[in-house]
């Protein structure tokens, strides 16, 4: 979470900003501490207080918060040894993926409630607190006297606690819907006061929690106990349905939402599903009190969780409308909050609309979610002080708002295809809506992903997440004296084009680049869920396969200022033919690609991956045109271009190529889908399911500096480090042969590789091993390295242009292999 949070504020305008009360003269009982605090050596003074486990101080502290009740509302609890998983149970098995909080702040329950089991719950968590050794303090303030000896120490210790203390806030965010969450880290006789939204995390100066009879720590609880759901952050627009609908209603609301769901959900709502109460607003409506029009919806719980807390934190739910009887998809989300600059998703799909374009999920209506105490909208308040004169570096720290929009359609992620077809078929039309908003409404996407793109029941594509769209008129497309922005890069690291991971800083993202990104996006889709590589179509590839595309898409470096990528993405683009050598796919072993089953990819898929390669490569190659292209004369170069592709520092456009617009894109997708030889049976497997599980992938720690500052969600950076990214996990060859049995219902051995008779890469002279290809490329280890290889059953004649030869009727021709 770095660039997102200020420096230490004080204390007590901490607590006036976020917990203001209307008496100063209030009695405080006092914190009876009967556990004195251990101590650690400190290299400089000799003697500090700090905290080790296995003391009795947190029991201790419970007790003396429960005892004094400055706040009978909630009741501590000693959970240091007590493991709390995701649905905020106690952990029976597997402990070591469950998360454990030092001392969990839970809700008791209220009068008339049933006596629920007092046990750790996230979402009835009202606050947790972690213990630390003062060492561990996961914010470093420059006013302290440490040695340097001791700062290099204290690093690696915080940024753990850090991770750990911003985990909790995660899954508090997770389990109930809040606008913000506030934590208590203690690193010995210091606590500190930590309160997360999605624009970041404002942190107080630490103070000393024991002194005075603890009447600081007092003072906060005793404040939390008597806030506002606005001050506590507690959404009020949502609910327990059972308090306000009746049993028939919530039987008929599960009834349609599972009719409207079927299919198109990972996990099908079942009859007793848990129901919330969920407002929405209609922005385009006003009310009688002046004020949107708002409803309450019948709504599952969302179908998802986030991995970081910073950022929009879209969550999806389907909800349902008692009064017309109808099911929705509902997106909810906190998109940045900025009028003038960025439009709200319901603007943009008005604005669509009236432009006619096409292949998008109808809208009902969209508004801002609204505290229900005074009807204001909820927004992040971490934004509000950027620009203090205690703030710390702050350059990615957003306004953003509560968002909620209903969608009359809904659809299934593309990398669920049923064929390879209905893939290439469905990004066609995503393509098209793309083209369409642009030309007619102005409208540029700049988030093409494999997340992005829908199948609905028909078969067909839907472009949907137009909340980082870029709205401008048409003199504004013309980006020779455009600057970025953002210092952040809008988009998903993944499929992201070449030129915007090269140059974070000067590149203008331009339609180019969300034409570049469909080819990334029908690559990774087709490489993970279906098809791959000859050498590597046997499961027990995997792994080798996986590493592969780990580095093809998720290749990075930090420079220092910025994190760039896409060497390993222009690498591949510009071998072509001698792929293999250079450690990539060549254009020969793209064309005839397998599956698990052995079964070619179809020749259409082929020729459309080969073509598009060939036609991107000549936006970075300053070469002359491609022989694919419909209209050579497009393809050539200004000088500007040319200069900006052999210099990083200059900024390269594609003004002046076939990607100036979205026709020959198009045009490419449609010969494709028109050709004759595709499979009807090649539905979509991954090929690297996930190999832990969800409770450990969710629970695994945030990595934050242990400086003034916390990461932010960049998603040029978040992906990175992103836990449900399953590239990033190894695949170990009994998980693999477990996948497949799984997939194909029969028993499956993966032996291990037998020695060919020729090793890979034999062809390389000895002389060569040690001239590296480019200093920042990480594919050098790899382009070197041999290793023993199971001969190919057969190989591939190309003609003189390196184009697969044929018979006379048409059919491929092959070597034996090795024959030559």
């Amino acid at each position: 979470m770095e660039d997102v949070t200020g420096c230490v504020i004080p204390l007590a305008l901490f607590l006036d900003e976020f917990y203001p009360t209307s008496s100063d003269n209030r009695s405080l009982p006092k914190l009876h501490f009967c556990t004195p605090l251990p101590c650690e050596q400190d290299g400089k003074s000799g003697r500090t207080y700090g905290y080790t486990r296995g003391d009795s101080i947190v029991t201790d502290v419970c007790r003396a918060i429960n005892d004094s009740k400055v706040c009978p509302s909630i009741r501590f609890i000693d959970t240091e040894s007590v493991r709390v998983d995701l649905c905020g149970v106690l952990a029976a098995e597997t402990p070591s993926v469950k998360l454990k909080v030092a001392a969990s702040g839970m809700l008791r329950p209220k009068a008339g409630e049933d006596r629920l089991e007092l046990k750790p719950n996230w979402g009835r968590m009202k606050v947790a607190i972690e213990f630390r050794l003062e060492s561990e303090d996961p914010i470093m303030e420059t006013c302290l006297d440490w040695m340097t000896e001791q700062r290099e120490k204290h690093s690696p210790n915080a940024i753990h606690a850090s991770g750990q203390t911003s985990s909790y806030a995660l899954h508090q965010f997770n389990a109930r819907s809040h606008t913000h969450v506030t934590s208590i880290s203690i690193a010995g006789r210091w606590a500190r006061l930590l309160r997360y939204d999605h624009s970041g995390v404002v942190v107080s100066e630490r103070f000393d929690w024991r002194s005075d009879d603890g009447r600081l720590l007092a003072e906060f609880l005793s404040r939390l106990e008597h806030a506002t759901a606005q001050q506590d952050g507690v959404d009020d627009s949502v609910c327990d349905a059972s308090n306000v609908f009746t049993k028939p209603q919530l039987s008929a609301a599960v009834k349609a939402m599972q009719e409207f769901s079927a299919g198109m959900i990972d996990v099908p709502i079942k009859d007793d599903a848990p129901l919330r109460a969920v407002m929405r607003w209609d922005d385009s409506k006003l009310g009688d009190n002046g004020l949107p029009s708002a409803r309450t919806l019948i709504a599952t719980e969302p179908l998802g969780v986030n991995v970081s807390i910073v950022g929009r934190f879209t969550v999806s739910f389907i909800g349902y409308n008692p009064v017309n009887e109808t099911a929705y998809w509902v997106k909810d989300s906190w998109p940045i909050d900025r009028p003038g600059e960025f439009e709200k998703e319901g603007q943009i799909y008005e604005q669509l609309a009236k432009a006619g374009v096409p292949h998008l999920a109808g809208v009902e209506c969209a508004g801002e979610v609204r505290w229900k105490e005074d009807g204001t909208v909820q927004k992040s308040r971490t934004a509000d002080f950027v620009g203090s004169p205690w703030a710390g570096s702050t350059v990615n720290i957003h306004p953003l708002s509560h968002y909620r929009i209903l969608f009359k359609d809904i659809g299934r992620p593309i990398t669920r295809f049923e064929s390879t077809k209905q893939l290439v078929r469905a990004l066609s039309h995503a393509i098209e809506a793309h083209s369409v908003a642009y030309q007619k409404a102005n409208v540029l996407h700049r988030d093409i992903s494999a997340g992005n793109i829908l199948i609905n029941r028909k078969g067909d594509g839907m472009l949907i997440d137009w909340d980082l769209a870029l709205v401008y008129n048409n003199a504004a497309k013309l980006i020779d004296d455009q600057e970025p922005r953002l210092s952040w890069r809008t988009g998903t690291w993944a499929f992201l084009s070449c030129a915007l991971l090269e140059q974070p800083s000067d590149k203008v993202h331009e339609i180019s680049d969300d034409l570049e990104s469909f080819f990334w996006v029908l690559l990774f889709v087709v490489l993970r869920y279906r098809y791959g590589p000859f050498e590597w179509a046997s499961p027990g590839y995997d792994k080798t396969f996986q590493e592969y595309l780990l580095r093809l898409f998720e290749w990075r470096q930090d420079s220092g200022e910025f994190i760039t990528g896409g060497q390993q993405k222009r690498t591949f683009l510009l071998v072509g033919q001698f792929g293999e050598g250079l450690g990539h796919i060549s254009q020969t072993a793209l064309l005839d690609m397998l599956d698990l089953g052995g079964e070619y990819m179809p020749d259409p898929l082929g020729v459309l991956l080969f073509k598009l390669r060939d036609d991107f490569k000549n936006l970075y190659a300053p070469s002359r045109p491609s022989r694919h292209a419909d209209d050579s004369r497009a393809l050539l170069r200004q000088k500007k271009a040319r200069r900006a592709v052999a210099c990083r520092t200059m900024v390269f456009s594609a003004a002046g190529t076939v990607f100036a617009n979205a026709t020959h894109l198009q045009n490419r997708f449609t010969e494709a889908l028109e050709k004759d030889g595709w499979r009807n049976d090649d539905a979509a497997i991954d090929r690297f399911p996930r190999v832990s599980s969800s409770l450990k992938t969710l629970s695994k720690l945030e990595k934050v500096p242990a400086v003034c500052r916390v990461r932010s969600d960049d998603p040029t950076f978040r992906r990175l480090h992103d836990p449900t990214n399953n590239l990033h996990y190894e695949v170990a060859r009994e998980d693999a042969a477990a996948d497949v049995k799984r997939r194909l219902g029969e028993d499956f051995v993966i032996p291990k590789p037998k020695l060919g008779v020729k090793r890979a890469l034999s062809t390389i002279d000895e002389s060569d091993e040690g001239e590296a290809a480019d200093s920042d490329e990480e594919c050098v280890a790899l382009v070197l390295e041999r290793r023993e290889v199971t001969p190919p059953p057969k190989r591939q004649r190309m003609d003189k242009d390196g184009r697969p030869r044929k018979d006379v009727n048409g059919k491929r021709v092959f070597l034996e292999a090795w024959s030559d």
